[in-house]
């Protein structure tokens, strides 16, 4: 990880602790208060996910705000995921982190994925 660190987002590795008030605001039916709940989350976790992809999955710099900038605009944003999450299934965090698991778990499959017909 010679690469310099991004210096978009968030404050850092760690992965912050997400009340459950903003979550709950996210699910209420106002559309305004959604996203700017939505954005607020994203700046929140930018900088721990992206450290964490960096980390576990040898990312280069840029290929991790890639992977990044991916994770949030397909699994965050466009796929009900903080919707989903209930208090039953665990912290945020631990939801957060089997999502981004999954997602780049499917990616790299895709990636290895040996193309038909070439």
């Amino acid at each position: 990880m010679d690469d310099p660190q991004t210096e978009i987002g968030g404050n850092g590795r760690q992965l912050p602790v997400t009340s459950h008030t903003a979550l709950a605001s996210i699910r209420s039916g106002d559309p305004q208060r959604r996203d700017a709940e939505l954005e607020r989350l994203v700046q929140l976790y930018w900088k721990p996910v992206y450290s964490l992809i960096r980390r576990a999955w040898a990312a280069t710099n840029e290929d991790a705000k890639d992977l990044t900038q991916d994770f949030f605009a397909t699994v965050v944003l466009q796929d009900n995921f903080a919707e989903r999450y209930t208090q039953a299934r665990g912290s945020f965090r631990g939801y957060l982190k089997g999502a981004l698991r999954n997602f780049l778990s499917k990616r790299s499959r895709d990636d290895s994925r040996e193309k038909r017909g070439g």
